[in-house]
């Protein structure tokens, strides 16, 4: 006899243990999840998985990202031209490390004892490539709700910064351009977008693996750098966060 997890047991029947007979429904395995706080960095052991229920439940949130990094993103003086020319690197030194953790922060909630980073797993592959300026991802995500590529397309294409209204000289009308061209987006066309401050988004279709996955374009060394660092200074000061230096002495 197999019993559906969620379904009601027949009248007259126990549960037994010992047979190994899983009882467990879909929002009580979310339940445990949740109670035990697991995050993505986190090692869970599963013994005895059943049905796949509380499976699912861990690791419902998920992505993998395979980078390929502009020659901009290394500094000066960067890679030896003899090394980079007609030739890809697949290894950047501490990157892919970076990636997981710093997702996990840019996701996640800042409380009074800092920053809680997000539950999500990351599993990335850095490659260092000919390319001078943009840095591109290939990323593939298992969301928390189930979404389409269309879905997925559309709330990207429709995101409004919290900026919007603020008339910070940085800040890019359009943050995300969503493409529908399958060739889109490429560094050599698309860096500068927005002055290089504008993030370019191609290729949004289902995946069979996690659920959805894209191309997604950014300029390493000004959305990614100068210019972020440029527009936070911008919004600090919109926010009455600076003072001017002789009021700094003048307090001091």
């Amino acid at each position: 006899m197999s019993v559906q997890p969620g379904r009601p047991r027949r009248p007259g029947r126990q549960r037994r243990a010992e047979l190994s007979q899983h009882f467990l429904t879909p929002a009580a395995a979310l339940q445990i999840v949740e109670q035990a706080r697991v995050v993505g960095s986190d090692r869970v052991v599963e013994i005895g998985g059943g049905t796949g229920v509380l499976t699912r439940a861990l690791a419902r949130r998920a992505a993998h990202v395979v980078t390929m990094q502009a020659l901009s993103g290394a500094g000066y003086p960067g890679v030896s031209s003899l090394d980079i020319m007609g030739n890809v690197i697949p290894h950047i030194g501490g990157e892919e490390a970076k990636m997981a953790t710093e997702t996990g922060k840019l996701l996640g909630t800042l409380t009074e004892a800092g920053v809680e980073p997000a539950d999500v797993t990351i599993s990335a592959q850095c490659n260092r490539v000919p390319v001078l300026d943009g840095h591109m991802e290939c990323v593939s995500v298992r969301l928390k709700a189930p979404a389409s590529a269309e879905e997925a397309a559309n709330v990207m294409a429709s995101f409004e910064s919290p900026l919007a209204g603020m008339g910070l000289p940085t800040a890019p009308e359009f943050p995300i351009r969503v493409f529908e061209d399958e060739r889109f987006p490429q560094p050599r066309r698309h860096a500068m977008a927005g002055g290089g401050m504008q993030v370019s988004v191609g290729k949004v279709r289902e995946c069979p693996v996690l659920g959805v996955k894209f191309v997604v374009l950014s300029h390493n060394t000004i959305r990614g750098a100068a210019g972020g660092a440029i527009l936070n200074a911008e919004l600090l000061n919109a926010q009455g966060c600076l003072v001017r230096r002789t009021e700094a002495v003048a307090v001091g």
